[in-house]
């Protein structure tokens, strides 16, 4: 039997044609996670109360109460509202200028969806993207498992929302994004853009005075960071305007002698959600 061996002689183009192509890469989600309790969760609460197997036996087994389950909208701001905030706000204002004489708004993106409406969409969503929980694409249960944990989804220029979840600034935050200029995301990615978003959803809630949770905890730590660092104008500027190099060039001078490319560091920790260390460059 004749032995095949690798011929040595094999060039650089040789070898470049016979290794295979690399995987297309899987798109990503952009969501808010969230949920409702559901009865086990309440059994195992009763449990921990120190409540007795009957009474845990009755949540888990109550026949559905149309009065005391009736569905409970979380009241989200419309995307007109948001706008109008937006466009109220002396801060905010001339930021999102530029952006709204281009079309940029929040009015028309925002879909306010009944519990039925927002599984089956957001299912179709999810379908073909990443799993962040195992790194492969969804499978089709993991996708229905995985739409009743989130609160709302961004596609494209459009944001879907469950009416029954999150709370009503989860449409500020979603929002927001519609503002960023372009160069941002593709700058930054997903851990600055989603802290840097949260940053400024704090700021127009606390405006409004309508109560944000602590979504994106680590990501908005090492953004707001990174703000009273070099100042809340170069990131806003950086977010809103596009103006990414006045920013990277106020960081670095901020570092000192040695300052060169600290921007660039910061991004990359980002980038790998290592917070701490990107917090301590600033």
């Amino acid at each position: 039997m004749t032995k095949h061996v690798r011929d040595p002689r094999l060039d650089e183009r040789e070898r470049d044609a016979q290794a295979p192509a690399p995987a297309p890469e899987v798109p990503q989600i952009a969501y808010e996670p969230g949920g409702q309790p559901n009865r086990s969760v309440a059994a195992r609460a009763a449990l921990a109360r120190g409540y007795g197997n009957q009474a845990v036996g009755r949540i888990l087994a109550r026949d559905p109460n149309p009065e005391l389950e009736a569905v409970k909208k979380v009241g989200h701001k419309t995307g007109a509202e948001v706008d109008t905030a937006l466009d109220a706000s002396p801060f905010f204002k001339p930021l999102i200028a530029d952006g709204v004489k281009a079309g940029k708004k929040a009015d028309g993106h925002v879909h306010i969806h009944d519990a039925a409406t927002f599984q089956t969409k957001c299912v179709a969503y999810l379908s073909g993207k990443q799993n962040p929980n195992t790194g492969a694409v969804f499978t089709d249960d993991e996708a229905k498992e995985f739409a009743k944990n989130v609160n709302a989804y961004q596609e494209g220029k459009e944001i879907h929302v469950h009416e029954e979840r999150g709370e009503a600034a989860t449409t500020v935050h979603e929002s927001m994004h519609l503002f960023a200029n372009d160069k941002w995301l593709p700058k930054v990615g997903f851990n600055a853009n989603e802290g840097t978003t949260e940053y400024f959803t704090k700021k127009l809630c606390a405006e409004l005075k309508l109560t944000r949770g602590g979504y994106y905890a680590d990501q908005y730590a090492a953004v707001k960071a990174l703000v009273d660092y070099v100042g809340e104008t170069y990131v806003a500027e950086a977010y809103f305007e596009g103006k990414l190099d006045e920013l990277e060039a106020a960081v670095d001078k901020k570092a000192g002698e040695a300052g060169a490319g600290t921007f660039g560091k910061w991004l990359g920790y980002m980038k790998a959600s290592k917070y701490a260390e990107a917090k301590a460059l600033t």
